[in-house]
């Protein structure tokens, strides 16, 4: 049985999140995890230029707020 996100993190405190590369296989499901989640304690990016980052942080600052 595949666990889900919301079900493997309820209620617990994420210490680290790992986001390799923004295909929708990798971040489809950063939005349940952070409605589980009590608290991310930190988030690791791939290396970005200044554009690509505002534009990602723009898009996901409502997700990660």
């Amino acid at each position: 049985m595949l666990l889900q996100v919301e079900d493997a993190f309820k209620d617990e405190v994420a210490d680290v999140l790992f986001i390799s590369h923004f295909d929708k296989d990798h971040i489809s499901s950063i939005p349940d995890l952070k409605q589980s989640a009590t608290k991310i304690k930190v988030i690791v990016l791939p290396l970005l230029n200044n554009q690509q980052r505002n534009l990602l942080l723009n898009f996901y600052s409502k997700f990660l707020v």
